[in-house]
């Protein structure tokens, strides 16, 4: 399906609709599908592809763009190209796991990223390729058969304070959960350690972050209560931190989960050394972090690295 509708778009053909919102001030649906279509073919596919990056809705058979495509219509082409891409590569969306598909084939070559597909590939992801190509993000050598990743349009993609490629990228955020995947097992086998004796307790431990990720918690155990035979629930959020300075990310849903569930909630902070060796058993474990480490910023630093904004 992705490939399909990557065949049916263009660059040039979503530059022809954001020019027509650009001129239009009532976006009647029927209107712009008419002013479209006297120029370039595939309308519903194009504005299908703007509505899966999450810039355009179809309201009441009018189309609503978002705060974030009325400020790029205001400026260049290439202004234009950076905010799509971005959209594309950012925003969680159908063609996500197609793009880390694709983008995984290229390999690091004399200082660039490149691939040279086989002639199946090329036919494969043809309408990808020549997408990202018209957007900028690729560039072709036809005599050589390979494809490079534009570093310049990359840096703006990525972040504005690196040169990360977007390869580079999908393998760090890769190598990351790699990471956290090993510490959290690596925890759950600690946990189950504890009820050795007690296996009806050990089979009711859940690693929940495979099976729900917006839980705000990682792992479901339990801690023997003060009546030896009795235990309770506990819920263990994990985090593979380094030796050096055991600096965490902890997200909003986390810090609300952590507060809702007080002295059963936990934050296992797990080291790790050089070539991400695992020091499971140097664990700082943190009861009730919500009142010890968010309510506490005498004894814990903090400091805002994202902000969301919302329109």
């Amino acid at each position: 399906m992705k490939a399909i509708i990557f065949d049916n778009i263009s660059w040039n053909k979503i530059k022809t609709l954001l020019d027509i919102f650009s001129n239009s001030e009532l976006l009647n649906l029927d209107t712009i599908k008419r002013l479209y279509s006297d120029e370039e073919p595939n309308f519903d596919e194009v504005l299908s592809f703007l509505i899966n990056i999450h810039v355009v809705k179809i309201l009441a058979n009018k189309i609503s763009l978002s705060y974030k495509l009325r400020l790029a219509l205001n400026g260049d082409e290439n202004t234009k190209k950076i905010f799509i891409a971005n959209q594309l590569f950012h925003e969680s969306n159908q063609f996500t796991n197609y793009l880390k598909e694709y983008f995984t084939k290229f390999v690091l070559s004399g200082g660039d990223y490149n691939f040279s597909p086989s002639l199946t590939e090329r036919l494969s992801y043809s309408g990808i390729r020549n997408f990202l190509i018209g957007l900028g993000v690729l560039k072709v050598n036809y005599s050589s058969n390979n494809y490079y990743i534009l570093k310049e349009l990359l840096t703006d993609i990525i972040s504005k304070n690196t040169s990360l490629s977007y390869h580079e990228f999908l393998q760090n955020r890769t190598a990351k959960e790699m990471l956290s995947m090993k510490v959290e097992l690596a925890v759950i086998e600690e946990e189950r350690q504890k009820f050795k004796d007690r296996p009806g307790i050990q089979t009711k431990i859940k690693l929940v972050s495979q099976l729900n990720v917006s839980a705000g918690y990682d792992i479901l155990s339990f801690e023997e209560s003060s009546n030896e035979k009795a235990v309770q629930e506990i819920y263990i959020e994990v985090k593979a931190v380094s030796e050096q300075d055991w600096k965490f990310y902890w997200s909003r849903n986390e810090i609300d989960t952590a507060k809702k569930f007080g002295d059963a909630y936990f934050l296992y902070l797990v080291p790790t050394g050089m070539s991400n060796a695992i020091n499971v058993k140097s664990t700082q474990k943190i009861k009730n972090p919500y009142n010890i480490v968010y309510l506490n910023e005498m004894s814990w630093k903090r400091k805002v690295e994202e902000i969301m904004f919302y329109h």
